[in-house]
């Protein structure tokens, strides 16, 4: 299992099982998340809320944004 937490506070802000791969995050919201190096690619990101949020060497390949 695998947490996305706030980059400030560290409160979790959302739980998965496995990899964000192909994940659907459609109008998540992930403001102020650390996905720092996450694995994205494919990913459907349409609408999330992605205010303030670390993807520094996030794979966003055929991500939908």
């Amino acid at each position: 299992m695998g947490e996305i937490r706030n980059r400030f506070t560290s409160e979790v802000i959302f739980t998965f099982e496995g990899e964000l791969r192909k994940a659907n995050l459609w109008r998540a919201n992930l403001r102020r998340a650390n996905l720092e190096e996450a694995n994205l690619e494919e990913a459907d990101l349409e609408g999330a809320d992605l205010e303030g949020a670390d993807l520094e060497g996030a794979d966003l390949e055929g991500a939908d944004l």
